[in-house]
């Protein structure tokens, strides 16, 4: 965390200027800090104790104060549903018990470290929406309430096509995100099932072999991923020109939105 101060030091009857960055060290528990500064007749050696109280100087000295307060801070602020999230607390006081609280409800327990730090991994919550984190500890300075509440929202599942115009025998990819992890994904494009016609994707698993004039093909079905996406390239079936509802399911959950497919008229 770097702070810029800027402050006046008294020396020899004249007021002197400066203003500089610092860095402040991370690892500190809740309370005051304060940094110090000191102008000499001469260079100060590096690491030369700072001054005590009441202690007279030739040049001028001037100290700064900071107050460290809790936060807490997750590890993304977007998630889908079942998926682990870690929330991390920083700035609590040492050895502490700490609430973790989930909309108000309490999901979670732990004591911070002896720099007043915390780490808690949690699950994501199975019903889609906007989530908000607070702890039982708070602390309030010049008027403000610290931690200041962090905002997880769980997606739903959701599906996309590119492009989204295409001729029959031709290929589109269908995309997902925040479905289960690891299983098969069903496709249909209007009344036809197409989950058997992707020619490549996500976890890919051949299924049947098509012989033409030109060569052979091979169809499958995809798989989501272990982060519970997928894509694949699907062959577009054989249906009439017009546009089509193309909708996406897996183990049971289905997209939360369709995409539609035209198929042209071709001349």
């Amino acid at each position: 965390m770097l702070q810029r101060y800027s402050r006046e030091l008294l020396q020899a009857g004249h007021h002197e200027s400066f203003t500089t960055t610092i860095q402040i060290p991370y690892h500190l528990p809740l309370g005051n800090y304060s940094v110090v500064a000191i102008t000499t007749p001469s260079p100060v050696p590096i690491g030369a104790p700072c001054p005590g109280t009441n202690e007279t100087y030739e040049g001028g000295y001037a100290t700064a104060t900071w107050t460290v307060v809790p936060q807490i801070v997750l590890s993304t602020t977007q998630t889908c549903a079942g998926f682990t999230v870690t929330i991390n607390g920083y700035g609590f006081p040492p050895s502490t018990g700490i609430t973790i609280k989930e909309n108000g409800t309490a999901i979670a327990q732990t004591t911070t470290n002896s720099t007043g730090e915390f780490t808690v991994s949690i699950t994501a919550p199975t019903k889609y929406g906007t989530y908000v984190f607070t702890t039982n500890y708070t602390y309030t300075y010049n008027g403000t309430t610290y931690p200041m509440p962090a905002t997880l929202t769980v997606q739903p599942p959701t599906i996309s096509i590119s492009p989204s115009t295409q001729i029959v025998g031709g290929l589109v990819t269908i995309s997902g995100t925040c479905f289960p992890p690891s299983a098969l994904v069903k496709v249909y494009i209007g009344p036809v099932n197409a989950t058997k016609l992707a020619l490549s994707g996500t976890g890919w698993i051949q299924v049947q072999t098509y012989t033409t004039p030109v060569g052979s093909y091979s169809t499958g079905y995809v798989t989501t991923s272990s982060s519970g996406s997928f894509s694949g390239r699907y062959v577009v079936p054989l249906l009439p020109p017009g546009t089509y509802t193309v909708n996406a399911s897996v183990s049971g959950v289905p997209s939360s939105n369709t995409v539609s497919l035209t198929i042209p008229n071709q001349q």
